[in-house]
């Protein structure tokens, strides 16, 4: 009964919410809504505004504020004034660190778009809607926001329904995520850290936002790495439902360490880490595929946005499938084969790959200068 009426409520309060005149959060100030027009890029606004309005019934119900980002690239929903005025300071800083190692892309003037593998038929522009996030406090703010999330897409409506007892979602085919602030059966600060959530959450979409689907390995790792930079350590573990051990929060170097030292004559495989499934939790490919992250962020950062732009048009190409008659479909569960993401790298680092990175896990030391 109570998914029932939170249903009914989330269609209720999505009926009026294009009428709801919206007070956010703007540079440390109140801000109508509709008066960004004035202080933001004019392509910024218009997708800002339509993205605020489909939850903003939902927050006044509740009770949450709207943060809006510096650029208009987030919106965030949090639970009071101090809550918003400190966790938007978060995501600057978080944007700021995203943007240090993929620098926002110079797309003006082109009608390029990605296409989403999880609809085939839907393209998205890149860079084109804001990323939303939600802090949730409450477990029926919780349900009524996945649901109506759920409403927002087609084929989301199972989605929906399942994510009503999780801790938190990303779900890039909005783009949103939301994400409990202290879940049920879970410890706080030992085992969940909310701000930690903001941080992974907000990178792993912000990497969608501009270059679509990306390699698991890639686009967690890249979050991680932002992650341990802006808040210091790591506790966000996408896709993991099983406990997590205090090591693991900041001992996979160790760890990486001990286990390529040995492997001088041994390279590293790109199955060890690049074939982490989608939506699943690997943990011998997720810590080496930090360890591979943390050598591109740390020492080719030049080269990863030449690498993510190559990957989306690599799975742009590869997703999509055309018969000799016209006719086409799509492979929703296609990933970038593991050898073209070789090809990819290796292109823009100048490095015999595999080997470089063999010899980086064992040591975390800076690798000699590339010839």
């Amino acid at each position: 009964m109570l998914a029932a009426s939170l249903t009914l409520a989330a269609l209720a309060l999505a009926s009026h919410a294009s009428d709801t005149t919206l007070d956010v959060h703007f540079k440390g100030k109140v801000t109508e809504l509709g008066e960004l027009r004035n202080r933001l890029p004019v392509e910024a606004t218009a997708p800002l505004e339509l993205h605020a309005k489909r939850y903003a019934a939902w927050a006044e119900e509740f009770g949450y504020e709207i943060g809006v980002s510096e650029d208009g690239r987030v919106l965030l929903f949090a639970e009071s004034v101090p809550t918003i005025r400190d966790r938007m300071k978060l995501v600057e800083k978080t944007l700021a660190a995203f943007d240090e190692l993929l620098p926002p892309v110079d797309r003006s003037g082109s009608d390029e778009t990605f296409a989403d593998g999880a609809f085939g038929e839907a393209d998205h522009r890149p860079d084109s809607a804001p990323i939303v996030l939600f802090e949730v406090d409450t477990p029926d703010a919780y349900k009524a926001l996945a649901l109506l999330v759920g409403e927002q897409e087609p084929k989301l409506s199972a989605w929906a329904a399942s994510q009503a007892n999780k801790p938190g979602f990303l779900e890039a085919r909005v783009p949103a995520a939301g994400w409990q602030r202290i879940p049920r059966d879970f410890d706080l600060d030992s085992v969940w850290r909310t701000k930690n959530e903001l941080v992974n959450r907000l990178v792993r979409l912000g990497l969608h936002r501009s270059y679509g689907p990306m390699p698991t390995w890639l686009s967690v790792g890249l979050a991680w790495n932002v992650e341990m930079k802006v808040m210091g350590t790591i506790y966000s573990f996408p896709y993991r439902t099983e406990f997590v051990g205090v090591v693991e929060h900041e001992g996979w170097k160790a760890e990486l360490k001990s286990r390529f030292r040995k492997r001088k004559k041994d390279s590293l495989r790109m199955d060890e880490f690049a074939n982490w499934r989608s939506n699943t939790w690997d943990e011998e490919r997720a810590t080496v595929g930090w360890g591979v992250a943390d050598f591109l962020a740390r020492h080719r950062t030049d080269a990863l946005p030449k690498i993510a732009e190559d990957f989306r048009t690599l799975y742009k190409a590869g997703f999509r499938w055309t018969n000799d008659d016209g006719t086409w479909g799509t492979n929703p569960t296609y990933q970038v084969p593991l050898e073209e993401q070789l090809r990819v790298m290796e292109e823009h680092t100048g490095d015999e790959l595999l080997p470089a990175l063999t010899a980086y896990l064992g040591t975390f030391k800076k690798p000699r200068k590339k010839r």
